[in-house]
C-alpha cells in the first residue's frame, strides 16, 4: 500500500499537471472583466488594431501609467492568434505565458541559490531539483496571486522579469556572464513593463547583498556587475529615447505617473499598516513559513540565498509604505522573495505546525469545493432552492445550460483532490502542497462549473451592444462624463465606443454625452440642454448606471 501512494515533494509530471490546473483555467473562454483585465486588454487591442507600438494607448488615448513591454506581447499574442480565439483570449494568454516564465525562472533561482549553499554535499542535484520545486510551488500556494495571474495585467511581465534577475543573481559566484546577462534584461524587462520604482527593491538588495556576503565581493561579481549594466542600459534608453523624440509631453508625462508617482505622498503609517494587513492573507501561507526560515537563518553564515530575498523584501515593504498605489497589485514583486526564503525550510518545518496548516488548508478547500458543487446543482436543478433564488438575484436574467465537458473534468479534479489527501505520503511537504493544490481545485472548479453565470454579471458586451444600438447612425463626437477606465476600454474593444472625456479634453462640439454614475444615487442631469435616450446597466450590477443624453438643437 505504501508503494500506491503519492510522493511528496511533487515532481515531474505530477507537479506539472498541479501548476497546470492551477494556471490554464480561466485564461480563455470569457470577455474582458472589470477592471484590471478589462484595461490590459483594451490597451492590447489599441496596438493591434491601430498599428501605432510606441505608446500605450486606451480608448484612443495615451495611457503613461505603465510602461509597453505587456501590451506589446499580448497584442503580438492577439496578431498570432486572432485566427484561431478571440483577441481578447489570446491577449489574456499573454498573461498565462508571463506567469509560466516567472515559474521557471524562480524554480531555477531556487535550485541555483540551494547550489551554492550546498556545494560539498554528495546529493546537491537531487536536493537542488527538490528546491527549485518547492519554491515554484509555495509561490503559486499564495493566495493572492490565484486572481492576477489570470488577468491581462502588466504586473505578469514584471513578475517574470523580477524572477529572471533572481535567477541571474543565484549564477553570480558561477557564470558571472550569465549571471550579468540574466540581471540586466530581467530588471530591464521589469523595467519596460511598469517602470522604474519596482525593480527598486531588488536593485537595492544586489546592491547590499555584498555586504553581507563575501562571495560577492569577487572578481566574478565585478564581471557580472559589468555585464548587468550593459544588458540593463538599453532597456532604460532606447524607448524612452524614442518617446521623448515623439513627444517631450508624453514623455514627461509616463515619467511623472509611471515613475515618480511611487514617491509623491512620501512615508505614511496608514500605507505601512494596509500593506501588513493586505500581506497577512495576499501572501499566506508563504510569509509565516519565510519568517520560520529567518528564525532557523539566525545562526548560520550569510548566504546570497537569504540576504538578498530579505534585502529586497524589506526593500519591498519600504517602497510599499510609499502608498505607490491603492489597490493589491504593488504587493505581488513582495511574493518572489517569500517563496525564496520559505521554500528551503519546508523540510524542517515542526510536525505540528505541518499538520496544522495541511489540514487546515484540505478542510478549508474541500468545504469550498463543496459549496461550489452544491451551488451548481441549485444552479441548474434549482434545489437547494435558497441558493438557486440568490443566485437568480444576483444575475436577473441568466439562463444556465448544462454542458458534459466541463461537468466530467470537474468530477475528475473532485477526484483527484480527495486522492491527494487520503493518498499523499505524510511529509512536511503536505503544509504547502494542500494549499497550493487546494487553490488550483477552488478555481478550476469555479471556473468549470461556474464560467457562464459569472461571465454574465461581469461582462461589459450587451451593455456595450446596447450602447452602440442607441446612436445615431452618425454619431459624431461623444463626449463622456464620469466613465472609468475599464468601461471606455470594453466600450471601445467591444463595440468601437471612444469618447471624449469632459474631465481631461472638453469639448463643446459633442452632440452626445454618456454619464456613468452611482446606480444609489438620485439621477443628476447634465443641464437643461440634453435629453437622455438611453439608459442601461448591466443585469446584476446595482452600483453602476450609465445614460446617454443628445443636445438639443
Amino acid at each position: 500500500m505504501s508503494g500506491a501512494r503519492i510522493a511528496l515533494p511533487l515532481a515531474g509530471i505530477p507537479l506539472l499537471i498541479l501548476v497546470a490546473i492551477w494556471l490554464l483555467p480561466g485564461l480563455v473562454g470569457h470577455d474582458p472583466w472589470k477592471n484590471d483585465d478589462a484595461i490590459g486588454i483594451g490597451i492590447a487591442h489599441q496596438f493591434a488594431a491601430h498599428g501605432d507600438w510606441l505608446l500605450p494607448r486606451l480608448a484612443g488615448e495615451h495611457y503613461p501609467d505603465d510602461g509597453p513591454l505587456f501590451y506589446w506581447i499580448a497584442a503580438a499574442f492577439a496578431k498570432l492568434l486572432g485566427w484561431l480565439i478571440a483577441l481578447h483570449d489570446a491577449a489574456r494568454l499573454a498573461g498565462g505565458a508571463c506567469i509560466a516564465l516567472t515559474l521557471v525562472f524562480l524554480r531555477l533561482a531556487g535550485r541555483a541559490f540551494h547550489n551554492n549553499a550546498n556545494r560539498a554535499s554528495e546529493s546537491r542535484d537531487k536536493d537542488s531539483r527538490g528546491s527549485g520545486n518547492s519554491v515554484m510551488l509555495l509561490f503559486v500556494g499564495c493566495t493572492g496571486l490565484l486572481l492576477h495571474a489570470h488577468e491581462t495585467i502588466n504586473e505578469t511581465a514584471l513578475l517574470a522579469g523580477l524572477a529572471c534577475a533572481y535567477y541571474g543573481a543565484a549564477l553570480l559566484e558561477r557564470r558571472p556572464y550569465a549571471a550579468g546577462i540574466a540581471i540586466g534584461c530581467g530588471l530591464g524587462a521589469a523595467f519596460l513593463a511598469t517602470g522604474i520604482a519596482p525593480i527598486l527593491p531588488l536593485l537595492v538588495a544586489l546592491l547590499a547583498t555584498p555586504l553581507f556576503v563575501p562571495d560577492w565581493r569577487s572578481r566574478n561579481a565585478g564581471l557580472a556587475l559589468v555585464c548587468a549594466l550593459a544588458a540593463l542600459l538599453p532597456w532604460l534608453a532606447l524607448w524612452p529615447a524614442l518617446l521623448h523624440a515623439r513627444s517631450p509631453e508624453l514623455f514627461a508625462a509616463w515619467l511623472q505617473k509611471a515613475n515618480l508617482a511611487a514617491f509623491a505622498q512620501g512615508p505614511g503609517l496608514a500605507a505601512a499598516a494596509y500593506t501588513l494587513q493586505t500581506l497577512a492573507w495576499f501572501a499566506w501561507p508563504a510569509w509565516p513559513i519565510a519568517l520560520w526560515a529567518l528564525w532557523l537563518y539566525r545562526r548560520k553564515p550569510s548566504s546570497a540565498g537569504v540576504v538578498l530575498p530579505l534585502a529586497a523584501l524589506v526593500a519591498g515593504l519600504a517602497l510599499a509604505s510609499f502608498g505607490r498605489a491603492a489597490g493589491e497589485l504593488p504587493l505581488l514583486p513582495l511574493l518572489l522573495p517569500l517563496a525564496l526564503l520559505g521554500a528551503p525550510v519546508l523540510n524542517d518545518l515542526r510536525r505540528g505546525a505541518a499538520n496544522s496548516l495541511a489540514w487546515f488548508g484540505a478542510m478549508t478547500f474541500s468545504l469550498l469545493g463543496g459549496l461550489i458543487w452544491l451551488g451548481y446543482c441549485a444552479l441548474h436543478t434549482g434545489f437547494p432552492p435558497r441558493i438557486a433564488a440568490n443566485a437568480a438575484r444576483l444575475e436577473p436574467g441568466f439562463a444556465a445550460h448544462f454542458a458534459w465537458l466541463p461537468f466530467i473534468a470537474a468530477i475528475v479534479l473532485t477526484l483527484a483532490w480527495i486522492a491527494l489527501i487520503f493518498r499523499s505520503q505524510r511529509s512536511p511537504h503536505r503544509s504547502v502542497t494542500f494549499w497550493a493544490a487546494g487553490l488550483a481545485l477552488f478555481w478550476s472548479l469555479a471556473i468549470l462549473l461556474w464560467l457562464p453565470w459569472i461571465d454574465y454579471g461581469k461582462s461589459y458586451r450587451q451593455l456595450s451592444r446596447s450602447l452602440q444600438a442607441s446612436l445615431p447612425k452618425q454619431p459624431g463626437c461623444i463626449a463622456s462624463q464620469g466613465l472609468g477606465e475599464a468601461q471606455r476600454a470594453a466600450f471601445d474593444y467591444h463595440a468601437g465606443i471612444v469618447t471624449e472625456r469632459t474631465e481631461t479634453h472638453p469639448r463643446h462640439d459633442c452632440r452626445l454625452l454618456v454619464v456613468q454614475s452611482n446606480a444609489r444615487l438620485p439621477e443628476a442631469s447634465p443641464g437643461a440642454a440634453w435629453k437622455k435616450i438611453w439608459e442601461g446597466n448591466r443585469p446584476g450590477d446595482r452600483s453602476e448606471k450609465f445614460r446617454l443624453y443628445t443636445k438639443s438643437p
